[in-house]
C-alpha cells in the first residue's frame, strides 16, 4: 500500500503542513519501519535538496519535487494558488510505478488538492486513491467567517477526516454530516527531543534574569490562515513589559527580549516594522523590550529557542480555531505558555491540569480589551517565576503520561491498518500498539 502526503516543504522549516506530515509520517514509521507493509511518498512544492531527500530516507520517505510550470520562475508565496493548480506541478512525474491508496491533504491549506490529484491519477493512471483531510482550522470566507458550504463540499468526499485539535473536532462533529465518513481527533506528535531540554532551575521570584518571550510568526501568504495575531502579541507584550519595569520586583539590569520565530530570513524586516511601529505607538522607553528574529530551522534550532524561553505565547485572532503547535512544543519542553481560548490546544491543556485555566486568554474581539487580557496574563507569568514554572513542570509530566497523544495516533494508524487488512479498526489500533 502506498501513502501520498502534499505538502509545501519538507520537515520543520515551516508551520503547519510539514510538522503534521512528520507527525503522520512518524506515525506510519512506527508501525512499519521497515516500509515493508506501507510505502511512502511525500509530494512537495518545493524544490529538493541532496539533505532533504537524505532525511526523507530515514523516515522512509521517498519525496517528490514539485517542478514549476513553464514560465514560472518560483513557487507562489500564497499556497491557496497550489491548491487549485497542484497538478501543474506534477506534469512530468511518471505515476506508472505507483499506486496510492491514500492522499493526504490540508484545511485550509490545500483542501482541493488532494481531490484534484486524485482526478489526475484516476483519469491518466487509473488509479482511485482515497482522500485523507487534515483539518488545521477551519476555511473561511472574504469576511472571516467560517465557510461551511466550501468545508462541506471537502468534507463529503473524504474516506478520514483527522481534526487537529479538540475545537475543530467539535464543530465538525455538530455541524457537518459524517455519515460516510470517519472522523478522528489529532494531536501532533511532538519531537522527543523536546523532552531532553535542559533549563535552568527557577529558585526566587525575583526578576533578575534576563526575560524572553517567545512567539511564533506564520510564514508570508499564511498569516491570515493561520489566525495569528502578531499586533496583539507585540501589543500586550510590551505593555506588560511597561508595567513590569515599574515594579520593585524588576531590576533596572533586567533584559526584556521578544523573539519572534518564522520561515524566512527574508521577512525579519516585515517583522520588525511591526514591532517597532506597536512599540512606538504605546511609548515604551527605547530598548527595554529587544526586537529579535530568528527562522524556524530544524529540531535543532527550536530547541536552542525553546531552551532559552520565559514564556511562550500563541497569539489568536478570535474564533480561529488553530491548534498552536508551538504551545505542545513548548508544554513538552517544560516551558510557560499562554494560549487563546479559541486555540485547539486549549481544551487539551484543561485536560491535563484544572489550574491550566490560569494559562487560557479569552478572546473578546475588541483590540484594547485583547491587549489589557494578554498583559495581564504576562504579568502575571513574570511576576510568579516559580508558580509558573511548577505549573509547567506538572504539565510537562502529564504529557508524558497521558494517554490523549498516543490514542489519537492509534485512531489514524489504526485506520490505515484496517483498510489494509480488513481487521475492524479498534482491533488494528490494539494491533499497532502492541
Amino acid at each position: 500500500m502506498e501513502i501520498l502526503f502534499l505538502g509545501t516543504k519538507w520537515k520543520y522549516d515551516s508551520f503547519g503542513i510539514a510538522a503534521l506530515n512528520e507527525s503522520l509520517i512518524n506515525d506510519v514509521w512506527n508501525i512499519d519501519p521497515e516500509g515493508s507493509t506501507i510505502q511512502m511518498k511525500c509530494a512537495v512544492f518545493d524544490h529538493l535538496t541532496e539533505e532533504s531527500k537524505k532525511d526523507a530516507s530515514l523516515s522512509s520517505v521517498e519525496l517528490i519535487g514539485a517542478k514549476l510550470p513553464r514560465g514560472q520562475k518560483e513557487f507562489p508565496d500564497d499556497i491557496s494558488a497550489l491548491d487549485i493548480h497542484c497538478i501543474n506541478y506534477f506534469q512530468d512525474v511518471d505515476f506508472n510505478k505507483r499506486n496510492f491508496t491514500f492522499i493526504v491533504g490540508h484545511v485550509p491549506f490545500l483542501g482541493n488538492a488532494p481531490y484534484n490529484m486524485s482526478t489526475y491519477l484516476k483519469k491518466h493512471y487509473n488509479q482511485v486513491p482515497r482522500v485523507i483531510l487534515v483539518i488545521h482550522d477551519l476555511p473561511r470566507d472574504k469576511d472571516n467567517k467560517i465557510d461551511d458550504r466550501t468545508l462541506t463540499e471537502l468534507v463529503q468526499d473524504a474516506y478520514l477526516i483527522l481534526s487537529v485539535g479538540h475545537q475543530n473536532f467539535e464543530w465538525i462533529e455538530d455541524y457537518m454530516d459524517l455519515r460516510n465518513v470517519i472522523h478522528k481527533l489529532y494531536l501532533p506528535y511532538c519531537p522527543v527531543e523536546f523532552f531532553k531540554i535542559s533549563r535552568p532551575k527557577v529558585t526566587t521570584n525575583d526578576i533578575k534574569h534576563s526575560q524572553h518571550f517567545l512567539t511564533f510568526a506564520a510564514g508570508k501568504g499564511t498569516e491570515e490562515a493561520r489566525g495569528i495575531d502578531y499586533n496583539l502579541a507585540v501589543k500586550s507584550s510590551a505593555m506588560a513589559v511597561d508595567r513590569l519595569l515599574s515594579t520593585k520586583m524588576c531590576r533596572n539590569s533586567t533584559e526584556f527580549h521578544f523573539i519572534t520565530l518564522g520561515t524566512s530570513k527574508n521577512e525579519k524586516q516585515l517583522w520588525q516594522n511591526m514591532f517597532e511601529s506597536t512599540t512606538g505607538n504605546i511609548g515604551l522607553e527605547y530598548n527595554r523590550l529587544d526586537f529579535q528574529y530568528h527562522e524556524l530551522g530544524g529540531i535543532e534550532n527550536i530547541k536552542k529557542y525553546l531552551k532559552m524561553g520565559t514564556l511562550c505565547s500563541v497569539h489568536l485572532k478570535r474564533n480561529y480555531c488553530t491548534l498552536g503547535i508551538e504551545a505542545l512544543w513548548a508544554l513538552f519542553a517544560g516551558i510557560p505558555v499562554l494560549v487563546s481560548s479559541s486555540a485547539g490546544i486549549s481544551p487539551f491543556l484543561k485536560e491535563l491540569y484544572p489550574g491550566a485555566c490560569d494559562l487560557i486568554v479569552d478572546s473578546y474581539g475588541n483590540e484594547s480589551r485583547d491587549s489589557m487580557a494578554w498583559a495581564q496574563k504576562i504579568q502575571q507569568q513574570i511576576q510568579n517565576p516559580i508558580r509558573s514554572q511548577v505549573i509547567a513542570d506538572v504539565l510537562q509530566k502529564r504529557c508524558l503520561d497521558d494517554i490523549s497523544i498516543p490514542k489519537t495516533h492509534l485512531d489514524f494508524v489504526g485506520q490505515v491498518i484496517s483498510d489494509i487488512t480488513g481487521i475492524p479498526s479498534y482491533l488494528s489500533e490494539r494491533l499497532c500498539s502492541t
